[in-house]
């Protein structure tokens, strides 16, 4: 069974929906719990509240990755069964993503790009702010509750930090698969594309021109 659950406090503009299963309940509440003790994150959750209708699930078993932020829906997507460390390591990593100006659907259509390079790049450089906020407000978490978390070790802070130059983040996210990931994407999107226009050429003798979808359409970004 799920649960979903609205957060109303103070500084919150419109509701955000959070649906969890219910095994899971108590961990998000302390989750939040912990989120909360930082201003800084309490401020960027606030932010993100200025979107109406913003949904944040905990329930997902199928990402490929730990999460995901859906701009065209409003939604973040965190996999479920993760340890409380790692699902809030996710969650503000994401949330850094929703608020990243870079990064809103008008940006993200596969037409604003020439290649698939230039589209995966172009997401791993505005995500890699995101990674650098997220990693900064989580130090801060971690420094007001030392024994409500697993503290990272001297060198898991230094690998972390050293993730802040540009040439170091974008070949980690090459070798992890992540950066592939958008690769991937752009190359199916731009095949489907394809494919519909010679579709629609073959029968253009019929066709009615007004009838065809708009290229934003054709990639489900209206």
């Amino acid at each position: 069974m799920k649960t979903q659950l609205f957060l109303t406090n103070h500084g919150i503009i419109h509701p955000i929906a959070v649906i969890c299963d219910d095994k899971d309940l108590d961990n998000i509440i302390t989750l939040f719990s912990l989120f909360q003790s930082s201003p800084a994150c309490e401020k960027a959750l606030s932010v993100l509240s200025n979107t109406p209708n913003v949904k944040i699930d905990f329930t997902r078993d199928n990402l490929k990755f730990q999460g995901q932020w859906l701009a065209d829906k409003k939604e973040i997507h965190i996999k479920n069964n993760l340890s409380l460390e790692k699902t809030l390591q996710t969650f503000i990593f994401e949330l850094c993503n929703a608020n990243n100006p870079a990064l809103v659907s008008s940006k993200l259509k596969y037409s604003n790009f020439l290649t698939a390079d230039a589209y995966a790049t172009y997401i791993e450089t505005a995500e890699h702010q995101s990674f650098k906020m997220a990693v900064t407000l989580y130090l801060e978490i971690l420094s007001r509750n030392n024994d409500a978390l697993k503290q990272p070790s001297d060198i898991e802070v230094k690998g972390l930090k050293m993730l802040f130059g540009d040439e170091t983040y974008l070949a980690y996210v090459k070798q992890n698969g992540h950066y592939d990931y958008y690769v991937k994407g752009y190359i199916q999107a731009m095949q489907k594309r394809n494919s519909f226009f010679v579709e629609q050429q073959s029968t253009s003798l019929v066709a009615d021109p007004s009838s065809l979808p708009t290229e934003n359409e054709i990639f489900g970004m209206k």
